[in-house]
């Protein structure tokens, strides 16, 4: 059995045309009843630098919680996270952390430094207003600035983490910098060394890749994978050309011809499937 986060923010944030609150709000509440386990719904970020996410907050009082799929939102700093930790829809605050100082350069005007003052001061809300802190290790797999990557590195910052009590950690490939050896070489190892932690897939590929990496992942003892209807997708802040995310589809597709299983109505997906296409153009 695998998990499934679907995250039409991350497909968002990288479309230059402003899709309407209305279709976003008719969207989200299609994914809600497909079975994800987690829909990542949107970030508080600034308008200025990703303004597709400027009514984050208007959408999620419109989206519908009759279901078991949970909420998750991707917040800047910790400035935005206590207006994220407001609403009683969202259980999950998502900080995206990079073990390169380039990218948080980028990303985020940050540094390791600052960026785990922002980690602590999340934590501490979320502790307060019940919720679920998530910190994205970014750049998991290499990146193409130079800093140093190594296992040991990647494993000095899951520690860090750890040691704050986190015990969920996405890793993400956010410039497709791994083939899938480098995938389950280092996925098996993260399993091995942190059993007490859950690590989720954030996996940005060219779409023929999608199979074996996932495999690859699956093979090293990933359950938790990210994905977006479409493939559509990456990072804005990262220099470099824009590689897709996983399209769900394909996630489900591998997953059905290995068979692993999920929880995904394939009939309700498909439905929003139907509907990403119409807005995603």
């Amino acid at each position: 059995m695998i998990k499934i986060t679907e995250s039409p923010r991350d497909g968002m944030q990288s479309f230059s045309r402003i899709i309407s609150l209305s279709d976003k709000i008719e969207y989200l509440n299609l994914l809600m009843h497909v079975g994800f386990d987690v829909v990542d719904v949107g970030s508080f970020v600034s308008e200025s630098a990703v303004p597709q996410m400027a009514d984050t907050e208007k959408l999620i009082d419109n989206i519908s919680v009759d279901s078991d799929t949970q909420l998750s939102v991707l917040v800047g700093n910790a400035r935005y996270a206590e207006r994220a930790v407001l609403s009683d829809k969202i259980h999950f605050i998502n900080y995206p952390f990079a073990i390169s100082e380039t990218f948080l350069q980028k990303n985020l005007r940050s540094d390791f430094q600052k960026s785990y003052a922002e980690i602590d001061t999340i934590l501490n809300l979320c502790d307060k207003y019940h919720k679920q802190a998530v910190v994205t290790l970014s750049m998991a797999f290499g990146n193409p600035y130079g800093d140093a990557f190594s296992e040991d590195v990647l494993f000095q910052h899951i520690e860090q983490l750890r040691s704050r009590g986190l015990r969920f950690i996405p890793l993400a490939d956010t410039t497709a910098e791994a083939d899938w050896s480098l995938i389950n070489e280092l996925m098996a190892a993260v399993v091995l060394t942190f059993p007490d932690v859950e690590f989720n897939l954030h996996l940005h590929t060219l779409p023929e890749d999608i199979p074996a990496k996932l495999n690859a992942a699956f093979y090293g003892g990933c359950r938790n994978f990210d994905s977006v209807l479409g493939g559509i997708g990456g990072c804005p802040m990262s220099g470099k050309s824009l590689t897709a995310n996983v399209d769900t589809l394909k996630l489900v597709a591998w997953a059905d011809e290995t068979g692993i299983s999920h929880n995904l109505n394939l009939e309700k997906l498909e439905e929003a499937s139907r509907f990403a296409k119409r807005i995603f153009v």
